[in-house]
């Protein structure tokens, strides 16, 4: 090997890069049970890797031609006197092109030509005319998402991107069931740049029920019921749609960036109108498979720019347990075979950039707190995280607004999207207690009187005032981020 030692070398520019798939699929057979693919199982087991890398002596890699360097051993001895530190790639600038001629081109839809809009509408049409009980109708695909089956659809937990990208392949190949559809595929609205007026038109305007999604909330002949184009659009800028999206795509760690850009998703339901707004029939909006194709667009971007488009790639980005993309929990149900890992490759999946997008910039800013062996700043101008803490989400009945005020005005706000029953929801019960963050100016709430409000969304898009008491009476936590050296 012609390795140069690093002095300080980081686990995303330098350590993952010591293991491919064939070190790793030994090292883990040979190790016992831990995953060398991602560095919560390279840091745990750090110290077992060096002695048994180590050389002359060191057994691992059994080949002769994969035996570590002097001094890759040492960039990685490193690495351990230096607390392990995660790092922060290069952004990569995602594909202009698709990977392969057989990819689905996705476009935004204010990009797409007269006959592609044609194709589109035609598509949508027919598939909303199908009666419900056949495979590839509107109602049959809407209604594995809620009402009135089982709610198979995941939130708030790791599989949330996994499961919604195979749930609108499924969409796009009932569109391309179509005779004279069959290159179609779903474009996507980007929620950055305002609500397009052809989301206003018909099919894509609303949508009746052929058949009941519930005997008195949602009987057959409910029509699909949203705010207007000026009142979403108020909506989103006021939540600062665009500025957050762009904040996680910043996050080069994934939970992070899963974290936040839920979050993203879940105001983008609230701020759509009632139907879009309730989880158990938010399907049902034709508007909801634009806005959905947006968040998996968003998470391709990303994909591409921490350089995770398959599934080692994308292990090392993460920093906790990824349980979820092993069987038996990796399971999309009711997609079966399809399980989480098989949605992360990308090269058969490809979407035209928006007119909107801006390239991330990843940093290291955001801790709300550092290892002590570490120098760290703290400037006036940094921001502070105020979570609301410990809400007990099972006592709201319906997706909910928590918004921080300061003397009385609202500085930030947060959505937080679940059905009207979460109680009868299985994912619901095992994450009943939730917390929200924010990420606030220290000049907004300086020396003011804050106040946290919940509000959930009740029958027309209004919003009902929820006594803190009845969620548990959540806590809030308060700490200034810190920049580590």
């Amino acid at each position: 090997m012609t390795d140069k030692a690093v002095k300080n070398p980081t686990y995303i520019n330098h350590i993952q890069h010591f293991f491919d798939q064939e070190d790793i699929d030994c090292m883990n057979r040979e190790l016992e049970d831990f995953d060398l693919s991602t560095y919560k199982g390279v840091r745990k087991n750090a110290s077992r890797v060096f002695s048994q890398t180590l050389q002359p002596g060191g057994n691992m890699p059994p080949q002769s031609d994969r035996k570590w360097s002097k001094a890759r051993s040492q960039t990685f001895r490193n690495w351990m006197l230096n607390k392990y530190p995660l790092g922060v790639p290069k952004a990569k600038t995602p594909p202009t092109k698709a990977a392969s001629t057989s990819a689905r081109v996705r476009k935004d839809i204010r990009d797409l030509s007269k006959n592609e809009l044609r194709l589109l509408k035609k598509a949508f049409s027919t598939i909303m005319q199908r009666l419900p009980n056949e495979e590839n109708s509107f109602t049959s695909i809407a209604e594995i998402h809620g009402l009135p089956n089982r709610r198979y659809c995941l939130h708030h937990e790791g599989e949330f991107q996994p499961w919604h990208r195979i749930y609108l392949e499924k969409m796009e190949n009932a569109l391309r069931s179509v005779d004279g559809c069959e290159q179609v595929t779903l474009p996507y609205w980007d929620v950055s740049g305002g609500v397009p007026k052809v989301l206003f038109q018909k099919p894509f305007d609303s949508f009746v029920l052929q058949k009941a999604a519930h005997p008195v909330e949602f009987p057959a002949g409910y029509t699909t019921r949203r705010n207007s184009r000026k009142r979403i659009d108020e909506g989103l800028r006021i939540y600062g749609m665009a500025r957050k999206i762009q904040k996680a795509l910043n996050h080069p760690q994934w939970e992070k960036f899963n974290s936040s850009l839920e979050s993203c998703h879940d105001a983008g339901h609230l701020n759509c109108g009632e139907t879009i707004a309730d989880a158990n029939v938010a399907a049902y909006d034709p508007m909801f498979w634009f806005f959905h194709c947006n968040w998996d667009r968003v998470w391709w971007r990303w994909q591409h720019a921490v350089g995770a488009t398959d599934v080692k790639t994308f292990k090392a980005t993460t920093t906790e347990d990824v349980y979820w993309l092993e069987p038996p929990i990796n399971d999309l149900d009711p997609f079966a075979p399809v399980t989480s890992e098989l949605t992360i490759p990308v090269d058969n999946l490809h979407y035209a950039p928006s007119r909107d997008d801006k390239a991330p910039k990843f940093d290291t800013t955001g801790s709300g707190n550092t290892r002590a062996t570490a120098s760290f700043s703290i400037k006036t101008a940094d921001t502070v995280s105020v979570r609301v803490k410990s809400i007990h989400r099972l006592n709201v009945p319906g997706s909910f607004f928590v918004s921080l005020l300061a003397n009385g005005k609202m500085i930030d706000q947060e959505g937080f999207f679940q059905s009207t029953t979460p109680a009868e929801c299985a994912s619901c019960r095992e994450k009943s207690i939730v917390n929200i963050d924010f990420d606030v100016r220290l000049g907004a709430i300086a020396n003011k009187d804050l106040s946290v409000r919940v509000e959930r969304i009740v029958k027309g898009g209004a919003t009902k005032r929820v006594s803190l008491n009845k969620i548990g009476n959540p806590t809030i936590n308060v700490r200034h981020l810190v920049t580590a050296r």
